[in-house]
């Protein structure tokens, strides 16, 4: 009674925020953080890093149609785009692990969502078919 929490979790990518009450954590390893209100952890590299003071109102930037992709790679930041919009992204496999720093509305197609991040990374989409968009470096 009284907790309220958000989890994140996409493929490797796992994310707990407490916003009341107490919340545990047990990862596969069985390693364990007990949260408290503005406590956050994320799984990396399957240990769990814990944060205090935590900005909670990014954990739920989703309902409110924001994305916030701080200090994400663009792996991730791709997937999550392939999830929202219903398309597949594709990319050259040296691109993955290029870190993304944004936070923004969500626009309301998925060509307004890839024309910030691209130009921001100095890279460029082309549009496959109807939803698949293969993502390269703007030369």
């Amino acid at each position: 009674m009284g907790t309220s929490f958000n989890i994140y979790a996409r493929e490797s990518n796992y994310r707990v925020t407490c916003f009341t009450g107490k919340v545990k954590v047990v990862s596969n390893s069985n390693e364990s953080v007990l949260l408290e209100p503005n406590n956050h952890v994320e799984l990396e590299n399957g240990k769990l890093v814990m944060k205090t003071n935590y900005k909670t109102e990014k954990a739920i930037d989703w309902k409110i149609e924001r994305f916030d992709f701080a200090g994400r790679s663009l792996n991730e930041v791709f997937r999550e785009i392939e999830r929202q919009f219903a398309v597949t992204i594709q990319f050259q496999t040296e691109l993955k692990n290029r870190s993304f720093s944004s936070n923004f509305a969500k626009p309301g197609n998925v060509e307004e969502v890839l024309d910030y991040v691209c130009k921001s990374m100095q890279l460029k989409y082309i549009k496959q078919s109807e939803n698949t968009y293969l993502v390269v470096k703007n030369n």
